[in-house]
């Protein structure tokens, strides 16, 4: 398990669950945002194969 070698959970738990674990709510946000972004990403192909860095930033910037 994970958290046996020493990993830390960064997602939330569900609400139903009986025992609710502690998570970095930073580490979380963050992690959103880059999964967000790289979703984006992927919406635009040309982007996303080629490396467009002005579109990236564009994006980013939005």
């Amino acid at each position: 398990m994970i958290l046996e070698q020493g990993g830390e959970p960064v997602i939330p738990p569900r609400r139903h669950r009986k025992y609710q674990h502690r998570y970095d709510r930073i580490a979380y946000k963050q992690r959103w945002s880059v999964e967000g972004f790289f979703a984006k990403l992927k919406q635009w192909r040309r982007i996303a194969t080629r490396y467009d860095e002005l579109a990236s930033i564009r994006l980013w910037l939005k």
